[in-house]
């Protein structure tokens, strides 16, 4: 049964998707707030009930859009996928989903160091932003912290790495073997979109245009519909590919007064996102729950029109349309 306050919907291309769309990384045991905060969803999603009464709730609301990542060894992943058909079934409707799938890049066969690229990120940024606010930024993102010993293992590539350089980048390759495998599993669900991960950035770090055009051909070939491409470096991303020639439908980026996960800065991010033609998702609305829903929400639409944003129960999920709604009205 729908709910009385329902989620207005807009058009990205041809499709309509609610304003507000769930994210599923609490589902999964994702809070970005601690690591007590991962073990308290892990043991609350384990019970496939209480994905369920949220979906449910979702639903009524007219937010039928959800965003997964696939973590494929985690067993609450497919709790996550066996909670969306079991609300399907019982509302008679398809979830639309928007699945995030991470790139695998390599070079010589290899998997890129995650230290090493963002150090390449690092680099490239230093040259646009103050230094010394840049490292604070990348040491202290809380976001970034999310993973266990980030600060001491940045800090010590910083020291004993080197960034990639162009001739590493003459070497790179995408492995879409594991591309497709995930794209696979959801055989039998309505997927909406595809969103490659914030790989995307190295790509255009890279300048490897070419690799990103023959990913985006293999992804439109393997499911023909929209691709958002998703980034945490906004400032200089979104620009670049903007201008390019690229087949694409849009962009999916955190937006948060805070500036959490947003490089190389919160201005240029937000300058990069109000200047951008094509449409804008905006992610790490709340910054990881630090944030009030009302203020950040009023934050991210005076840039944007749709939000993906996870709760972790139906009572955070009230609070949060209920913001919506307010941030509408005035």
């Amino acid at each position: 049964m729908k709910h009385e306050n329902v989620i207005p919907r807009l058009e990205i291309e041809k499709y309509k998707f609610p304003m507000l769309i769930l994210g599923s990384l609490p589902f999964i045991g994702v809070s970005y707030k601690s690591f007590k905060h991962d073990e308290i969803y892990r043991k609350r999603f384990s019970n496939i009930e209480n994905i369920i009464e949220i979906l449910s709730v979702a639903v009524e609301y007219g937010i039928d859009v959800l965003g997964v990542m696939p973590d494929i060894e985690n067993s609450l992943f497919n709790n996550l996928l066996n909670a969306i058909k079991k609300v399907e079934a019982n509302y008679g409707i398809e979830i639309g989903l928007g699945i995030c799938i991470p790139v695998p890049l390599e070079i010589d066969g290899k998997p890129i160091d995650v230290f090493r690229r963002w150090l390449t990120y690092y680099h490239n940024e230093k040259k646009l932003v103050d230094e010394n606010d840049l490292l604070k930024r990348y040491l202290n993102d809380p976001v970034l912290q999310w993973r266990k010993g980030w600060k001491k293992q940045f800090l010590k590539a910083s020291k004993h790495l080197k960034p990639y350089a162009k001739e590493d980048f003459k070497r790179l390759s995408i492995n879409l073997r594991p591309v497709e495998r995930i794209l696979n599993i959801f055989d039998g669900y309505k997927v909406v979109f595809v969103e490659p991960g914030s790989e995307i950035d190295f790509l255009v770090v890279s300048g490897r245009f070419d690799l990103l055009d023959s990913l985006l051909s293999f992804l439109q070939s393997l499911y023909g519909g929209l691709v958002i491409l998703g980034s945490h470096h906004s400032g200089i991303t979104i620009p670049v590919l903007e201008k390019s020639k690229l087949s694409f439908n849009g962009f999916m980026t955190p937006i948060n007064m805070l500036g959490v996960m947003m490089f190389p800065s919160k201005e240029l991010s937000l300058k990069a996102v109000e200047e951008a033609k094509r449409p804008v998702i905006a992610i790490k609305v709340l910054a990881g729950g630090r944030l009030k829903p009302l203020e950040a929400i009023e934050f991210a639409l005076k840039y944007v029109k749709f939000l993906m944003v996870g709760v972790a129960s139906t009572k955070e999920l009230n609070i949060l349309v209920r913001a919506l709604f307010d941030a509408l009205s005035k």
